[in-house]
């Protein structure tokens, strides 16, 4: 099965690697600004080495308490890929480790 979302994607200062990726890890965000989870992936980012004390990898996670720092269709993260909660839940429940995804 394929899907195709509208996203927020990174800012020109930090764009999102595009590409063929695949899952890493699925992890739980409760309680956190990105939740309710995100999907780690097999990206790096190209400007990062370190965010907020992890490697530069990429995420695909929601965006609550993040919802005034862009709109669907924007490019406005640090480099990862935000999805609505009902979006990212979605893939959380039914995406495993492994799973091709492609960035564009």
């Amino acid at each position: 099965m394929q899907r195709t979302y509208s996203v927020i994607v990174g800012r020109p200062s930090l764009p999102t690697p595009v590409g063929n990726f695949f899952i890493t890890e699925v992890m739980e965000e409760r309680g956190e600004i990105t939740g309710p989870f995100a999907l780690v992936t097999s990206a790096y980012s190209n400007e990062l080495t370190e965010f907020a004390g992890g490697n530069g990898q990429v995420a695909l996670h929601g965006r609550e308490g993040l919802e005034e720092e862009g709109a669907i269709g924007t490019a406005s993260s640090h480099g990862c890929v935000r999805f609505d909660t009902e979006d990212i839940t979605w893939m959380a429940r039914n995406l495993e480790n492994g799973t091709p995804i492609v960035i564009r």
